[in-house]
């Protein structure tokens, strides 16, 4: 998924006034929050990633489906807040929060970023105990 494509859906289903740039910005904030808490990729690697408005538009996000509906859901999340609606934004962040603790549980159970990749036969103990 793009940015692009976040923002044509979100902007279809919640009237806003906010520019595309802003709408960037805060996809940033997301992809920024991702590579830090769930790759552990220090600030300094982070940097690199950033999405350079207007180039990034058609670049692919760092989450690919099925967890890419994340996107969606927090830039929802995002646009109720900065519009001080706090009943809609309360369902929109809940509905992002477990979207993303299902992406970063599922990311976590699989890769174990922290000790770097685990096959499948590992964690299922055929290669001995993980440690």
């Amino acid at each position: 998924m793009t940015p692009r494509q976040v923002i044509n859906l979100v902007d279809d289903m919640k009237k806003n006034s906010f520019s595309i740039e802003t709408k960037v910005y805060a996809l940033n904030q997301l992809e920024q929050r991702l590579m830090h808490d769930v790759f552990y990729l220090a600030p300094v690697e982070t940097k690199r990633y950033m999405l350079e408005y207007p180039d990034c538009l058609d670049h692919e996000l760092i989450v690919d489906p099925p967890h890419d509906d994340m996107y969606e859901a927090y830039l929802c999340a995002w646009v109720d807040e900065h519009n001080t609606e706090a009943e809609r934004y309360g369902n929109s962040a809940a509905l992002f929060n477990a979207k993303y603790d299902n992406f970063a549980h599922w990311f976590k159970n699989l890769y174990a970023p922290m000790q770097g990749y685990i096959s499948e036969e590992r964690r299922l103990g055929r290669d001995g105990p993980v440690y």
